[in-house]
């Protein structure tokens, strides 16, 4: 079952050199969600620091966090 979170992408984990190696989603309600390496995964890579909507079923868990796949994502543009 799919569901929807709103929120901003930021890292968790990072090698020696201080590359992101892992993100999640952090929500207002303090929620995290740990995102699934997948291609929608990594697409939000590129999209660290920004908000947004996120369509996604969980995974499971991953270091006692949900894990999620990401379906789908729209980036909220703060500018309106």
């Amino acid at each position: 079952m799919n569901e929807e979170a709103i929120g901003i992408i930021g890292p968790i984990s990072w090698d020696q050199k201080g590359n992101v190696l892992s993100i999640a989603l952090f929500t207002s309600g303090e929620k995290e969600y740990v995102i699934a390496n997948t291609r929608g995964g990594q697409e939000l890579f590129n999209q660290l620091g920004k908000e947004v909507r996120v369509i996604f079923s969980k995974n499971g868990y991953f270091r006692d966090q949900i894990e999620i796949v990401v379906h789908n994502y729209t980036v909220i543009d703060a500018v309106s």
